[in-house]
C-alpha cells in the first residue's frame, strides 16, 4: 500500500499520529528488525519441506533427520523473536495510547464550556476511550501488519521468479488485482466506519443519560421509553456491522477466489514443469508453498482494509478533536492577584452565547467589598449568565468585568479560580468521601481547617452523626445526601478556599426552610470579610442585601436596597407583590 494512494486528508492524519510514535522510534526499529526476522526465518521453512519431501522419495534417512533439525532450530528462534515483537509492541501501543489520552484529557478540559453547551459529553468519552485506542493499532497493528504482508510479499516474489519465472509471473498478477480490490472497496468501508462511530457516540451518550438520569427514569416511568430508545440505538449498530461485514466478506471472497485461481494454476503448470523435467520436485513443492504464503499476505492485506479504513475514520475524530472542533481557546492573561479586595465592576457588558440574540445588554453595575449584592429578575434575563461571565466560563463580546481595576482577561486562570468561588443550585459533588470533596484542590488544609468550615457552613453536626463521619462517601453527584446538605457541603468547599468573592446560584431555591436558615446565617457571617454576590428568584431571600440589581430581558431595570426598589421601582414591586400572592395562595 503506498501513501500515494491514500487522499489528502488521510495522509495529513496519518502524519499528525506517527507523531505519537517518535519517542519510541528505537522501540520501533527493534519492533521492525523483529518482523524482519520473522520474515526470513518464514521462508526456510518451505524450502526445508520440499528438501525432506524429496529425501523421503530418495530414502535419505540422515538428511530428512537433518532438515527436521534445522525446522527446529528455526522454530525456536521464531519463538524467541516474536516474544520480543510482542513485547515491543505492548510498550509503544501503552505509551502511545497513555500520552495520546492525556493530550485529548487535557484538550477536552480547555475547551471553552461554550462546547459542552453543544457538544453531548457521551461523544467525548467515545473519541477519548474507543478512538484513542484506534490510533495505536493502526500505528503497531494494522500497517504494521500490512508492512509485514507486502515486504513478505515482495520477498516470496523474488524467490519465486529465481524458481520459475512463468510460475512467478502467474503469482505476481494477483497482487494488482488484490490490490485493486482493497482500494475500491476501502473507500465504501470507511464511510460506513464513519457512520457507525457517530452511531456509537448516541450509544454512549444515551448511557450516559439514562445511568446518570436513573432516578428520574423511574419516578416518570420512562423505563420502557429508555428501553425502546436503546432498542433503536442497538438496532442501528447492528445494522451498520453488518453492512460494514457484507463489504469486508465481499473483499475478502473475491480476494479468495484469485488467490484459489492462482493457487490452481501454480499446482497445474507446476506439475507439467516437474513432469517435463523442468523444475525438480522440492523446488516445486517449496513453491507451492511460498506462492501460500503469497497468498495469504494478499489476503491479510485485504482483511486488514476493513480496520485500517476504521482506524482512518477514528483518526478524524480524534484529530479534528485536537483540532480544538473549530472553537477558539480561551486565552487567559498574565496578571497575578495574590491579595483581593473584592471590588467588581461590571462596564457596558454585552454578551450572547450564539452571536444572535443578546442576552446581556449594556449592563453596567459595581459591587463592593464585605458586601451582599443580590442580582433578581424573571428566569432567562440573564442572572446567572452573570456569574458565568464572572468566572469566565464564557468570554463577553463587549464592554469590560475588572476586579479590582483589573480587567478578568488580563487575569491568569489560577488568579480566577483562586480568588472566586460558586455554589450553585444544584452542586456538583464527586462520588468520594465528605472530607476528600471539600479540601478537593486545597490538599494542604488541615482537619481544624476542615472542621471549622463545616461549622461555618451549619453542616459539622450532622457529618459527625454518620456512621463514618468524614469519611463518608457521598456517592455520585452527592446521591446520598439531600439538597440542603449538599449546599452546605459546597459552602464549606468554598470557605476552605479562602475566596475573597463568592457567587450563591440560586443556592436556597429548592431548599426548605431550615436549610435556608442555615445557608442565610452562613451568608451573613461570610459576608463580613467577603464579596458576596446572590443570585436569587425568591425574593423573600435577598431583602437583607446591601444593594439589589433588577434585570429584565438581559438589562438592568432597577438598583438599590429593597426598601428603595419597593417604594420607586415599579417593576420590582411588581415581581415582590407576584411572589406574596403566590405565597399567600399556597398557604
Amino acid at each position: 500500500m503506498k501513501l500515494k494512494n491514500l487522499d489528502k486528508n488521510d495522509i495529513n492524519l496519518l502524519k499528525k499520529a506517527f507523531v505519537y510514535s517518535n519517542p519510541y522510534r528505537n522501540s520501533l526499529i527493534i519492533l521492525f528488525l523483529s518482523i524482519v526476522a520473522i520474515i526470513l526465518l518464514g521462508l526456510i521453512s518451505p524450502y526445508m519441506y520440499g528438501l525432506i519431501i524429496s529425501a523421503i522419495a530418495k530414502n535419505e534417512g540422515k538428511n530428512i533427520f537433518k532438515y527436521i533439525s534445522i525446522l527446529i532450530v528455526t522454530s525456536c528462534v521464531q519463538l524467541v523473536v516474536s516474544y520480543f515483537q510482542l513485547v515491543q509492541e505492548t510498550y509503544i501501543n501503552s505509551n502511545i495510547v497513555k500520552n495520546l489520552q492525556n493530550d485529548m484529557y487535557k484538550k477536552i478540559i480547555n475547551f471553552p464550556i461554550k462546547a459542552f453547551d453543544e457538544i453531548p459529553i457521551g461523544e467525548f468519552i467515545s473519541r477519548l476511550q474507543n478512538d484513542c485506542f484506534t490510533l495505536t493499532n493502526i500505528i503497531t497493528g494494522d500497517f504494521i501488519g500490512v508492512i509485514i504482508d507486502v515486504l513478505n510479499g515482495l520477498i516470496i516474489g523474488v524467490i519465486v521468479f529465481s524458481i520459475n519465472i512463468t510460475l512467478g509471473i502467474i503469482v505476481m498478477v494477483a497482487f494488482p488485482i488484490s490490490y485493486y480490490v482493497f482500494l475500491y472497496f476501502g473507500k465504501k468501508l470507511k464511510n460506513k466506519s464513519r457512520e457507525l462511530k457517530k452511531i456509537g457516540d448516541v450509544y454512549i451518550s444515551n448511557i450516559n443519560q439514562s445511568f446518570s438520569g436513573i432516578r428520574e427514569i423511574r419516578a416518570l416511568g420512562l423505563k420502557k421509553y429508555n428501553l425502546t430508545q436503546f432498542n433503536n440505538i442497538t438496532e442501528k449498530i447492528k445494522v451498520k456491522d453488518i453492512e460494514m461485514a457484507k463489504l469486508n466478506a465481499k473483499s475478502q471472497n473475491i480476494s479468495l477466489v484469485i488467490n484459489i485461481g492462482t493457487s490452481m494454476a501454480v499446482i497445474g503448470i507446476g506439475s507439467w514443469f516437474v513432469l517435463k523435467n523442468k523444475l525438480s520436485l522440492e523446488l516445486f513443492i517449496a513453491f507451492i508453498a511460498y506462492s501460500k504464503q503469497f497468498s495469504a499476505a494478499l489476503m491479510n492485506v485485504t482483511r486488514m482494509n476493513s480496520k485500517i479504513q476504521q482506524g482512518l475514520a477514528s483518526l478524524e475524530r480524534i484529530f479534528s478533536l485536537m483540532d480544538n472542533f473549530n472553537y477558539k481557546i480561551q486565552k487567559f492573561g498574565q496578571v497575578k492577584l495574590n491579595t483581593v479586595e473584592g471590588n467588581i465592576n461590571f462596564e457596558n457588558v454585552i454578551f450572547s452565547y450564539d452571536d444572535i440574540n443578546t442576552v446581556i445588554d449594556n449592563i453596567t453595575f459595581k459591587t463592593e467589598p464585605n458586601k451582599k449584592l443580590a442580582i433578581v429578575g424573571k428566569s432567562g434575563s440573564g442572572k446567572s449568565t452573570i456569574l458565568s461571565l464572572i468566572l469566565r466560563l464564557y468570554d463577553y463580546d463587549n464592554g469590560d468585568i475588572k476586579i479590582d481595576g483589573i480587567s478578568i482577561k488580563e487575569l491568569d486562570e489560577n488568579s480566577i479560580t483562586t480568588n472566586i468561588s460558586i455554589v450553585r443550585q444544584e452542586p456538583f459533588l464527586f462520588n468520594m468521601s465528605i472530607k476528600e470533596n471539600i479540601k478537593i484542590g486545597i490538599l494542604n488544609c488541615t482537619e481544624d481547617e476542615i472542621y471549622n468550615a463545616c461549622k461555618l457552613a451549619y453542616i459539622h453536626d450532622f457529618i459527625m452523626s454518620l456512621p463514618n463521619q468524614y469519611d463518608s462517601i457521598v456517592g455520585e453527584n452527592g446521591v446520598n445526601l439531600s439538597g440542603g446538605q449538599k449546599q452546605r457541603l459546597a459552602i464549606a468547599r468554598a470557605i476552605i478556599k479562602k475566596s475573597k468573592i463568592l457567587l450563591f446560584d440560586e443556592a436556597t431555591s429548592s431548599l426548605d426552610n431550615q436549610s435556608q436558615q442555615f445557608i442565610k446565617k452562613t451568608i451573613d457571617v461570610l459576608s463580613e470579610n467577603r464579596t458576596i454576590i446572590i443570585v436569587a428568584h425568591r425574593l423573600s431571600t435577598i431583602i437583607d442585601c446591601d444593594e439589589i440589581i433588577v434585570l429584565s430581558n438581559g438589562r438592568v431595570v432597577g438598583c438599590g436596597n429593597h426598601k428603595q426598589l419597593i417604594n420607586e421601582n415599579i417593576y420590582y414591586k411588581k415581581l415582590y407583590d407576584d411572589e406574596i400572592k403566590n405565597i399567600n395562595a399556597i398557604t
